[in-house]
């Protein structure tokens, strides 16, 4: 794993920081968006504006296709860097690889990216919405799943989420 190999799995590596970032970022942008200038700017930018006006009517979906396709990426992230570290530093490895990832994750897909949507959140909203659509339609499927057994698990320790109306 030297060399070439080793210098492509990095790549690999900051590509998945890169989704993860955007992953956190589309999270945080269209949630911090004010509603009212969101109509507003349907009457400048249509398009956009009235597609992040449909992703926020279903919320849910939109935060379990996030979470889903965050956890993803950063649970491959680990999987990826845990074998390069334990193949370069042997078991020792694990403890260098969680704290650098960790460190990593949280800088560059956490808060940076959550930061900058919280006040860039128009723009933020614009640009990842095409995208997040696309990802949505993708991942609905696997959205459903996760979602319905959420449900259930709530359901057996006494939350009804059905009964639950929204404010």
């Amino acid at each position: 794993m030297v060399g070439t190999n080793l210098i492509f799995i990095i790549i690999v590596l900051l590509v998945l920081l890169g989704f993860s970032a955007f992953f956190s970022g589309s999270e945080t942008a269209p949630m911090a968006i004010s509603k009212l200038r969101l109509r507003h700017l349907a009457e400048t930018m249509p398009l956009r504006a009235k597609l992040v006006e449909r992703i926020l009517k279903r919320p849910e979906r939109l935060i379990g296709t996030i979470l889903l396709g965050n956890n993803l990426v950063n649970v491959a992230m680990a999987a990826i860097a845990t074998a390069i570290a334990v193949t370069l530093w042997g078991e020792r490895g694990i403890a260098y690889v969680t704290a650098i990832l960790t460190l990593a994750i949280l800088i560059f897909s956490e808060i940076t990216p959550k930061v900058y949507a919280k006040y860039f959140n128009e723009r933020v909203s614009f640009v990842t919405a095409p995208i997040l659509n696309v990802i949505m339609l993708l991942f609905n499927p696997g959205v459903i799943v996760v979602t319905y057994i959420s449900n259930k698990i709530l359901y057996l320790i006494g939350i009804d989420v059905s009964r639950i109306k929204d404010p």
